[in-house]
């Protein structure tokens, strides 16, 4: 069956409604009022663990790291599609209010969390609150041209900046810092990467790698 991209039936609300549907008729208690009815369901409702909801969310949403297939596109026009490969379509699209988007990365460590580069700018989002960014930052003089999460730490992620004539600009950020927390340049770079269990980030150069160590 071919589910319109809006239809309710993909909103995770409809998994939280069947929870508590059921937790209610476990209790098997007769509410004789509409006020007791309501108290009951806010402590049902309260009773559900987080993480749960959050485990919706991600399936509903297409963002859950074991669901493959759900696929990432990002364009030089500034628009980011998330695609549902089973069933053929789009079930989600983020904006970045810039040209042109050179990169984007999925955050492995918390699947809410989408990044980009475009233009000078560092581009990121917290899905799904917003289509439109959380934060975006400056960072790139000579244009940026990479974006790469870390593997280890969902607040750590690296850009580079478009080659110079020289050197090729690596910054690493933190979301909760307002400066990179690291800086490098490497000569006529190519390729951005993390280690998948160590804070270590590598950029390929002509016949060389060049690494920088990160502090969690």
């Amino acid at each position: 069956m071919d589910w319109p991209t809006c239809s309710p039936d993909l909103n995770a609300i409809e998994c939280i409604w069947d929870i508590m549907s059921r937790s209610i008729h476990q209790c098997h208690v007769a509410h004789q009022t509409l006020q007791e009815l309501t108290d009951a369901l806010i402590q049902v409702c309260e009773e559900i663990p987080q993480e749960n909801i959050r485990r919706l969310i991600r399936m509903y949403i297409g963002v859950d790291t074991m669901h493959l297939s759900m696929l990432m596109v990002a364009e030089k026009t500034g628009i980011i599609r998330i695609y549902d490969l089973s069933r053929h379509q789009a079930i989600l699209s983020l904006e970045s209010l810039q040209t042109p988007l050179m990169s984007a990365d999925w955050c492995l460590q918390n699947t809410f969390r989408v990044g980009a580069v475009a233009a000078n700018d560092w581009i990121f989002w917290e899905m799904p609150h917003s289509s439109c960014p959380q934060a975006t930052k400056p960072v790139h003089s000579d244009r940026a041209r990479c974006f790469k999460w870390s593997k280890c730490n969902e607040n750590i992620f690296a850009t580079t900046g478009c080659p110079g004539k020289m050197n090729t600009q690596l910054l690493i950020h933190h979301l909760e810092h307002p400066l990179p927390i690291l800086i490098g340049s490497a000569p006529v770079s190519s390729g951005l990467s993390w280690h998948r269990s160590l804070p270590l980030c590598v950029v390929g150069g002509y016949r060389k790698l060049f690494f920088w160590l990160t502090e969690m």
